[in-house]
């Protein structure tokens, strides 16, 4: 039992502070619940025609369960339709002029009745527009042909000159690619989780002539993950709580040639911390001039413990105030992330009053 335990009356008021919490405010620090849809925008040269302006890639995600499947010979069918409706934005008083509508859609097959109802399982499409340089608002509309339920995105979206003598496409987070086919698969959220070892980054650099340039990739962690609001109260702590620190970086020679340059680099990532984080690549001549830079923000949600959970360093810290110095230290003291978190997950199961459950 818990109670038989050193601070019998400090387990029991962290579990208290930690229900309250959850029911006070589930959104602030438990997992996401689950998006009705992901969008993503990304800019790009494009391949021929009119260069002055920018592709723009339209990338959707919507898991299975957030549609309504049909059975058929061929196996459970979706059906759905995409628009997405580009609102140019200026000043206030401006408001929004809608300059160019896209409309599509998708009808796709999954086997079994168990992976419709699975939210790990998505459906994804790509779709692009041609957009001149400046601020827009993108209306994201997803409408289930089968149920006429519809779900809507407002996405705002920096669409950036690539019209230069050398510049960066924006950045793409992959799942995964094939080398072979050279094809990738976008991550579409902005949102990953602290269990990734790496991030998988896509991006072009385009250029009217070769040269030899640096390549600069950065990775800074502008914000940490606040904790429960009410236990980091009651413990004295600041729920905005800056970070700012550098967690990756790499400067890289490279000769590029003329017209389109794509890369796919992994960013290893060992202790990927929940926060918030800014990925940045610049390219700079060979006398340090800045020629084009491309960012990208993210969000790291913690994964593999306890919804509850977003920072294990921060769980160790509160672990202090009701646990033996003894077995805090033998968790602050693995040698790498993996090795706390399995003495941080071996802590709790040895006081776990109902293992079998």
């Amino acid at each position: 039992m818990v109670d038989r335990y050193h601070n019998r009356w400090g387990l029991r008021l962290a579990g208290m502070l930690l229900a309250l919490g959850m029911a006070a405010a589930p959104g602030a620090f438990a997992q996401a619940s689950m998006p009705e849809f992901e969008v993503d925008a990304v800019c790009a040269r494009p391949e021929a025609g009119n260069v002055e302006q920018t592709r723009v890639d339209l990338y959707t995600k919507i898991p299975y369960a957030r549609l309504s499947f049909i059975s058929t010979p061929n196996g459970f069918k979706a059906s759905y339709s995409v628009m997405v409706e580009a609102f140019e934005t200026g000043s206030k008083d401006e408001g929004r002029n809608l300059v160019q509508r896209r409309l599509w859609d998708r009808t796709f097959f999954v086997e079994n009745y168990a992976s419709t109802q699975t939210p790990e399982f998505a459906d994804r499409t790509t779709q692009d527009l041609l957009l001149d340089p400046g601020q827009y608002l993108l209306l994201f509309q997803i409408e289930d042909q089968h149920s006429n339920e519809t779900f809507v995105r407002e996405l705002p979206v920096t669409v950036r000159n690539l019209n230069k003598p050398i510049a960066v496409s924006d950045l793409i987070l992959i799942d995964a690619h094939d080398v072979e086919k050279h094809t990738i698969e976008p991550s579409v959220s902005n949102r990953l989780g602290t269990d990734r070892l790496g991030l998988q980054l896509f991006y072009e650099v385009y250029t009217s002539k070769p040269q030899r340039v640096s390549v600069t990739r950065e990775v800074m962690r502008t914000r940490k993950a606040s904790g429960p609001p009410l236990m980091r109260t009651l413990l004295g702590k600041n729920d905005d709580e800056p970070g700012g620190e550098v967690s990756y970086t790499i400067d890289e020679p490279r000769r590029l040639s003329k017209g389109r340059n794509p890369f796919i680099v992994t960013i290893p990532m060992d202790d990927f911390k929940a926060g918030e984080y800014l990925i940045r690549v610049k390219v700079e001549d060979e006398e340090g001039r800045l020629l084009d830079v491309a960012e990208r923000a993210l969000v790291a949600e913690w994964t593999g413990l306890a919804e509850h959970i977003q920072d294990l360093d921060e769980a160790v810290e509160q672990l202090s105030y009701i646990a033996k110095g003894k077995d805090v230290r033998h968790i602050r003291q693995a040698e790498s992330k993996a090795e706390r978190l399995k003495r941080f997950r071996e802590f709790w199961k040895k006081r776990d009053p109902t293992p079998g459950t």
